[in-house]
């Protein structure tokens, strides 16, 4: 049997539970704030990255139906990531793009630029 929901039985515990949802909800916003501050700042190179995977495609002559046979990823899937520009792909995506074309995806870590 599913278990009963407890509720607030007066005023002042409907408002305690506000003030904690309040709280909650700016830490859950603070942290999409993070995370799209993070995904705007490398997208720009993600962006290139799929401009020459697509380019890579066209020169090779293949289409998006070769292309699903060999990578697996669905014609959708790959029209998506070719030409949607918030398309946010993982690195296995990527990879599995870039294996179909007979070419290594690598990652490098640099150090940052300092920021005057």
């Amino acid at each position: 049997m599913p278990q009963r929901i407890q509720r607030p039985q007066n005023v002042a515990e409907w408002k305690q539970l506000d003030a904690e949802l309040a709280s909650e909800k700016e830490e859950v916003m603070a942290a999409a704030r993070e995370s799209k501050a993070a995904y705007d700042a490398i997208a720009p190179e993600l962006r290139e990255v799929l401009k020459l995977l697509k380019a890579e495609r066209q020169t090779q002559g293949l289409s998006l139906a070769e292309m699903e046979s060999l990578s697996g990823l669905a014609k959708s899937k790959l029209s998506h990531l070719e030409d949607d520009p918030e398309s946010n792909p993982t690195l296995s995506t990527l990879r599995r793009y870039a294996t179909a074309l007979g070419k290594k995806l690598s990652v490098r870590l640099t150090d940052q630029v300092a920021t005057a």
